[in-house]
């Protein structure tokens, strides 16, 4: 189970991703899903299927609102031929089985996994498989399903790294140095970002990331210019970001110069 969709809001769909990390076709024939201690054993599918290798699945309560919300979306969407179990958004433990009831895989949600209706809980990376793994979809659409994770990170740093490249910056349209990347790794799983670029008179001049969900690493980019578009002067300029690292519970701050300068 690579992401979820347990509180899609009053007129979306509940939705499950399957992802095959191995490097061979698995049979997800006879496959069952439950809820809770006690729940009943659903089949999610009854005749053989392959989830090819590095593949992804969908199961959904509500196969045509799911592809209306996702219309980019071209791999499987199957409805368990047993019905769905309702996910509730105060959390619940789904358990994963194979045909010869074997369990593969067991998850607790819980609803700080994803706080906001119509925004998935996606996996972080793969191992180790607890709580601390999974968080809040990032993507814009508020999932990702088919797709790599937004929260993906093979490597969590053991503090805040701030990457600025180039600095200085000259964004004068001649194809060179035109635009500042600059790319945010947490030393968490995800969080929430801040982003505002301040000028030496203490002015904000744009924002760049506004109480963002994010993953462990995010890029942004600046193009030298304001909040209405218009191109700023030559000069330094302040970088403020802030983050909020709810696994943490602290609010990590960073200040960072970047240098907006005319080309050579």
């Amino acid at each position: 189970m690579n992401e979820i969709m347990f509180n899609p809001g009053s007129d979306g769909a509940e939705w499950l991703e399957l992802y095959n990390r191995s490097d061979r076709p698995i049979d997800i024939h006879g496959w069952t899903m439950r809820m809770d201690k006690d729940g009943k054993a659903r089949t999610l599918w009854h005749v053989p299927l392959d989830i090819p290798e590095r593949g992804y699945f969908i199961f959904t309560d509500d196969s045509l609102t799911f592809k209306e919300t996702y219309p980019a979306f071209t791999g499987i969407v199957l409805q368990p031929v047993d019905g769905w179990h309702r996910l509730r958004n105060s959390g619940a433990t789904l358990r994963l089985y194979d045909l010869t009831d074997r369990l593969i895989h067991t998850i607790e949600y819980r609803p700080d996994w994803s706080p906001d209706a119509g925004r998935s809980a996606e996996r972080v990376n793969f191992e180790p498989f607890d709580e601390v793994t999974w968080g809040p979809s990032a993507a814009i659409h508020g999932g990702t399903p088919g797709e790599k994770n937004t929260l993906f990170s093979q490597h969590i740093p053991q503090r805040l790294h701030v990457d600025i490249h180039p600095n200085p910056f000259s964004p004068d349209g001649d194809g060179q140095n035109d635009a500042c990347l600059i790319t945010v790794q947490l030393p968490a799983a995800h969080g929430v970002l801040h982003a505002v670029l301040f000028d030496i008179k203490g002015r904000s001049v744009r924002t760049l990331a506004n109480q963002a969900p994010i993953g462990s690493r995010h890029t942004l980019f600046w193009y030298g210019r304001d909040d209405q578009g218009h191109r700023l002067p030559m000069g330094p300029y302040v970088l403020y970001l802030e983050s909020l690292i709810s696994t943490l519970q602290e609010v990590i701050v960073s200040k960072q110069v970047i240098i907006l300068a005319r080309s050579l």
